[in-house]
């Protein structure tokens, strides 16, 4: 319904260069780029009014089809998305135009073309029809496949916010009017967000775009007239912006290459971690996690910033990587980004932590075949980490610092320069700050960021890298005072509700909590451990996702491995190991998962052990349904085993060896349990023996005792194939004579012939000796009775 009048000054203002910056054509043609298709929700509205899908005509009246509209945009989501433009940013602004004519057959508007680029780039070249008419949804149904399902047991997901109750992986509504009222609810959305984005500028303008289109749009499909749905519309949308943004910070919108792939590493990140020492490890370990995934979000921020690029140009960054869109030709300049951010580091952290870039160009019939740019990415990165160290040669590396004496090392990491904090421990300026980052974190809701200039003198806290980077970083409880500079990222989805124009960082805040002294404090390691049933063992579990290159390579479809698609599984698989697991772990009403890590394809977590595995367990079974049990994804998962005084650095490597082992079995997606690489079907077997052999127990039915005897069925285990036939020898008559007798003695019965036989067939079976063996040392532990038990109630966790 409004006019393009006033934004076509700005237009030709644009088009003359007399009156905007470089600058300006970046962050114009970046946000053009998100909003050019947001219609595409309006699109699919039941009921709405037919004035507007026309844009800038003398008959709104008239249907679409017969308008000049649709000779001028083609597709009536054009229009309708200029409407919404207009209510979300004025009368006064340019992007609505934009919008409108981002598939006009004829325009010389440059910043036209630098968008209509973006579309066709993030598309793979390909021009997707949306929407039938401009009068009615048409008869495709607009829900988006989840793009981590497979061909053959493809799943819809329900069209809704992310800022609504998790998870978002949900069965969808029946089709028809149902569909359109969700649609409907995410253009209010989009409305309602109108007060707090006008306000913005430049980066955090960006933002609170990108903020809000990833709220809205990241569960509808960017296409579904004949082609698969499977390509989220905010995952277009976002590719649009940053391919567009990085065509108008080089100048040309037909250049070709179109842009640099820019790949980074934040390297150290296990040394790093594992400098928190045992001691009071709990309070840091969460807090080092979640200022690794600040720092490479600012890392990738910075890069982006210094090449003249907005926020949206940081495709990625997630478990220490990072992917930035970057202008054709950026070689010389990310040469001298990549020193400049490794001095700031080095001044922060030592040589513990660097950065790592390589890049490769991006040319414009490769967007089709995205994955082979990524994999070329990759391997350029792998050669540059193998030679870090060639550019990393600095004098002050090895300069004295500090005092030294062992009066002034960190009880928590070991460097010079720590203070007293408290009566019993002294630490350095870092640490005691991470211990302030892991104490506020929990009750943190939103963080902001906030460009500037960089302070090379800046000390003190756990902000002190981010400052020297140029970064000033806040976190807050509730909802911070809009400030037209400042970035609003959401730490949670409920924070996303509060402000649907946030960026969701979903890196998991959560750790349980307990009591002390009327203070709430993170519980230590040794009382988690006897949160649990019977013997208080701490377990530690890593996972990681097997074969994903091998999925990212083979995705797509008729060899369109395009751009958006990639980001729309990465995007989907990111939200479930920083994001979901960390919603499951706070439901658990024990309190019992303490989260130490959550990257894009990976976790780490810490508890009792028996809460450990059936998480893990639970979390494989949570995994399938996020990916429509697709048999090309799954994860495989190594449980280290220990004391609950057991310093928790070597449960860690333990661990990673566990998951070692276990991916390197035929077909991965194993478990490796007491050395053990269960398929998942195995150690649900076992848990199922596990529990009843510990309810014999605790009626009296089965002696103790018993247990020791059934936990010698690990001799007839195979260590060259433990889950195949056992081998033959005295365990496998052994254990069924013992059982047999006790059966004879068991006057009650309980413990009858039936039990005995059903040993005896699980012992023969593939692997049953490992169940067995397993199940009964798990039972002797849940039918502990340790008197040194601390009864330490959970205060619910935070």
């Amino acid at each position: 319904m409004s006019g393009p009048s006033a934004s076509r000054q700005r237009w030709k203002g644009h088009m003359s260069g007399s009156t905007s910056s470089p600058a300006d054509d970046v962050v114009t043609a970046t946000i053009g780029g998100l909003l050019h298709d947001i219609g595409k929700l309006w699109a699919q509205v039941h009921g709405r009014d037919r004035r507007h899908a026309h844009w800038g005509c003398d008959t709104p009246h008239r249907r679409f089809d017969e308008c000049r509209c649709r000779q001028q945009f083609r597709y009536a989501h054009a229009p309708l998305g200029a409407n919404l433009v207009t209510e979300l940013f004025g009368p006064a602004s340019p992007y609505a135009e934009l919008a409108a004519q981002h598939h006009a057959t004829v325009t010389d508007w440059r910043l036209v073309r630098y968008v209509q680029r973006g579309d066709q780039l993030s598309a793979g070249e390909r021009d997707e029809q949306y929407d039938a008419d401009g009068d009615h949804p048409g008869a495709g149904e607009p829900l988006l496949l989840s793009p981590l399902g497979s061909g053959t047991q493809p799943f819809r997901l329900a069209p809704r916010a992310l800022a609504e109750p998790w998870p978002p992986v949900l069965e969808p509504p029946a089709a028809g009017k149902d569909v359109g009222q969700s649609y409907a609810a995410l253009v209010e959305r989009v409305r309602a967000a109108a007060p707090a984005v006008r306000p913005l500028t430049g980066d955090a303008l960006v933002d609170a775009v990108l903020g809000l289109v990833e709220n809205t749009a990241s569960l509808v499909p960017s296409a579904f007239w004949n082609t698969v749905p499977d390509i989220s519309l905010a995952a277009h949308l976002h590719h649009a912006g940053a391919f567009a943004g990085a065509l108008a910070a080089y100048g040309d919108p037909e250049a070709d290459p179109v842009a640099t792939l820019v790949m980074g590493d934040l390297s150290g990140i296990q040394a790093f971690l594992h400098r928190a020492a045992s001691a009071r490890a709990a309070r840091q370990l969460r807090a080092r996690s979640f200022y690794l995934s600040l720092l490479s979000l600012i890392v990738a921020r910075t890069v982006a910033r210094r090449l003249g690029l907005t926020p949206a140009n940081v495709l990625m960054a997630s478990g220490g990587n990072f992917v930035v869109l970057a202008p054709p030709g950026a070689t010389t300049v990310l040469v001298r980004i990549a020193a400049e951010v490794n001095a700031v580091l080095r001044q922060a952290h030592g040589p513990i932590l660097d950065v790592v870039l390589a890049w490769t160009p991006v040319a414009a019939d490769e967007t089709r075949r995205f994955g082979e740019v990524m994999d070329r990415a990759r391997q350029e990165l792998a050669v540059a980490k193998l030679r870090r160290r060639e550019a990393a040669v600095d004098a002050a590396l090895f300069a004295p610092k500090g005092q030294g004496g062992v009066s002034a090392a960190c009880d928590a990491c070991g460097a010079d320069d720590a203070r007293p904090r408290g009566e019993d421990e002294q630490l350095c300026d870092l640490c005691a700050g991470l211990v302030e980052l892991g104490t506020r974190l929990p009750q943190s809701a939103f963080l902001t960021l906030e460009p500037g200039p960089a302070d090379p003198a800046a000390d003190g806290d756990w902000r002190r890298a981010f400052a020297r980077l140029g970064w000033h970083v806040e976190l807050w409880e509730q909802q911070p005072p809009p400030a037209p500079q400042r970035s609003l990222i959401a730490l949670d989805a409920q924070a996303l509700a509060e402000a649907p124009h946030a960026r969701l960082l979903v890196t998991g805040k959560y750790v349980p909590t307990t009591t002390v002294d009327g203070r709430v404090a993170v519980v230590d390691f040794e009382q988690l451990a006897r949160r649990g049933p019977g013997r208080p063992v701490l377990a530690c579990a890593k996972l990681d996702v097997d074969s994903l290159g091998a999925f990212f390579s083979a995705m797509g479809h008729a060899g369109r491995n395009t751009p958006a698609r990639i980001a729309s599984a990465s995007r989907f698989l990111s939200l479930f190991f920083e994001g979901y697991i960390d919603v499951q772990a706070q439901a658990r009403p024990a309190q019992d998962i303490y989260l130490i890590y959550s990257g894009g394809d990976d976790a780490v977590l810490v508890g009792p052990w028996a809460a450990v595995i059936a998480f893990v367990r639970q979390l494989r079974s949570e995994f399938d349904r996020w990916t429509g049990a697709n048999p090309d994804l799954h994860f495989s998962a190594g449980i280290a085993l220990g004391a609950e005084s057991r310093p928790v650095i070597l449960a860690l490597r333990e661990a990673e060896d566990l998951l070692a082992l276990a991916k390197a079995q035929p077909g991965k997606d194993r478990c490796t349990l007491f050395g053990i690489p269960f398929r998942w079907d195995d150690l649900t077997r076992m848990g199922k023996w596990e529990q009843r052999l510990a309810a014999l127990v605790r009626s009296g039915a089965l002696a103790r005792g018993l247990l020791h005897t059934l936990q010698a069925a690990f001799e007839a285990v195979d260590p060259a194939d433990p889950l195949g036939r056992p081998r033959y020898g005295p365990p496998l008559w052994r254990v069924p004579y013992r059982f047999r007798r006790a059966a004879e003695r068991n006057r009650t019965g309980a413990l009858g012939a039936e039990l005995v036989e059903k040993l005896e067939q699980e012992l023969l079976r593939p692997g049953g000796a490992a169940r067995l063996a397993v199940a009964a040392r798990l039972a002797e532990w849940r039918t502990h009775q340790d008197e040194r038990r601390i009864q330490d109630q959970p205060e619910g966790g935070r």
